[in-house]
């Protein structure tokens, strides 16, 4: 068990609450590194924060001080506010950690999303490959949504069945850690149900950055869904929902353990601390 939940367990909950506030930190910190240093074994190369940098917990937003314009991928124009969503989405890469986008419906997830694929080919010359899961009806969508938004990224939209499925797979490039802009395809746009059934072969897959739609989909740990998903290995992740997470505490612990499993490792400790 990592020392974020060993902590916990020597936790006195009758301290005052300026006490318990710096232990939390002290703790979230020590499972910010952990997830720092994943990112960077998952591939060299890429640029995170010095490993002396520090999150700051009262003012997430601040990480880093970055303050990107709207990349010049991007066909289309963001609104502020997205702009702004951009910004935390970059802010939390170069972190090496994951998210949750939790925006209403119609206020722009999916081009949010889209455009932080932009920022990583255009800043960081990572063209993928990139994992987009969603609901089987907003399939269709998400493929013309990024070739409508990000022209220069071309999409492989897994679906079909078996046999032309069979036939998609024999152009993924296992070799590369990370995709330039001549490779045959950089974004995979596939349904919660296709993951799950061709989940071998998707583990064996090193994604740059998957996108979960709707994922609420994934609210039970105990779900086959939830565990074959967990397994794929990526850099970072990206959870979408539109709909309220805390329908229970189990639901909300499934979805924070999935962006963020050294610190919210035990769901037993979730529910205490909240106790």
């Amino acid at each position: 068990m990592n020392n974020a939940n060993s902590d916990f367990k020597s936790l006195d909950f009758d301290q005052d609450d300026e006490a318990l506030q710096k232990t939390a930190a002290a703790n979230a910190q020590s499972a910010l590194m952990d997830a720092q240093q994943k990112a960077k074994d998952f591939n060299s190369g890429v640029k995170v924060i010095d490993e002396d940098g520090e999150m700051n917990f009262q003012n997430p937003s601040s990480i880093g001080d970055m303050n990107i314009s709207q990349p010049k991928l991007l066909n289309c124009t963001l609104k502020e506010y997205q702009l702004k969503g951009l910004n935390w989405l970059a802010n939390l890469y170069e972190q090496g950690i994951n998210g949750i986008l939790a925006d209403e419906m119609g206020l722009g997830k999916t081009v949010q999303s889209i455009s932080v694929l932009a920022y990583l080919a255009e800043t960081h010359n990572i063209w993928g490959p990139f994992l987009v899961v969603t609901p089987a009806s907003t399939l269709h969508n998400w493929h013309q949504e990024i070739q409508k938004f990000v022209p220069d990224l071309r999409v492989l939209p897994y679906w079909g069945n078996s046999k032309d499925r069979k036939i998609m797979r024999k152009s993924w490039d296992r070799k590369s850690i990370v995709y330039n802009k001549n490779h045959e395809y950089h974004v995979v746009v596939t349904s919660y149900q296709l993951a799950v059934a061709d989940a071998q072969y998707f583990q064996k897959m090193k994604w740059q950055y998957m996108i979960l739609d709707e994922a609420q989909a994934i609210k039970s740990s105990q779900s086959a869904r939830w565990k074959s998903l967990l397994s794929f290995s990526c850099r970072n992740r990206l959870l979408l929902t539109g709909t309220p997470i805390q329908n229970s505490m189990q639901e909300l612990w499934a979805l924070l353990h999935f962006i963020m499993p050294s610190l919210f490792d035990s769901h037993d400790e979730f529910n205490c601390m909240l106790s």
